[in-house]
């Protein structure tokens, strides 16, 4: 819906944390005996290598740690755990033989697999996800396909990224911290402060506020 829009990232941080603390209890609830259940299990048991996925793959996703790779494998476990817990039931329909949890972890990781970790998330602190297209998709929705510096409108391919405050001074590659300048002002800008930008295009008489 239009008015969600700029809350994607939001959102797609709030679902994959969500997810991901659900997950982590199944794990902590089959290996620690805790959450409504009166023993742990075997470690070294399907349930236990189970267990542990869960656990581990739980944090990793909540915490935003190398969320692609941790949501794959819990894609793959509970893709497997439908198929080995709960097909044998003698159906394979999920709402017959209790195995709709499972399917909706699956394709809910899977989606999470093929996104990167987001803005609320341990690897954007460490700025290892990069620029990428949705990056851009995003800000050029946020800025209804203006230049955040002269305002003229662009099409998405004539509009490159910017640091608001520069890399060299401690700016990240949060979106917060990300904008869509047109080519002539990202030259004007260059390396120097927002404020010293926006000042420079106001004397220019290329910006009214």
């Amino acid at each position: 819906m239009p008015f969600l829009k700029p809350y994607t990232e939001c959102i797609h941080d709030t679902v994959r944390i969500v997810a991901g603390v659900l997950f982590f209890q199944h794990g902590a609830q089959k290996i620690f005996g805790v959450l409504g259940r009166e023993e742990s299990v075997e470690l070294f048991s399907l349930l236990g290598l189970a267990g542990v996925i869960e656990l581990v793959m739980g944090a990793l996703i909540a915490l935003g740690l190398f969320t692609p790779f941790a949501a794959f494998i819990a894609s793959g476990q509970m893709a497997a755990a439908f198929f080995i817990a709960h097909a044998p039931r003698g159906s394979l329909w999920p709402i017959e033989n209790q195995g709709e949890p499972a399917v909706i972890f699956c394709f809910l990781f899977l989606y999470l697999a093929s996104r990167d970790s987001g803005e609320w998330s341990v690897d954007r602190m460490r700025q290892v996800v990069p620029l990428d297209r949705e990056h851009r998709n995003t800000l050029y929705c946020r800025q209804n396909g203006y230049c955040a510096g002269c305002r003229v409108h662009f099409r998405l391919r004539n509009l490159t990224f910017d640091h608001i405050k520069p890399r060299k001074k401690g700016g990240t590659h949060r979106l917060s911290n990300l904008q869509l300048l047109c080519g002539a002002c990202n030259s004007m800008k260059g390396t120097g402060s927002q404020k010293a930008f926006l000042a420079k295009l106001r004397r220019k008489g290329l910006r009214a506020d």
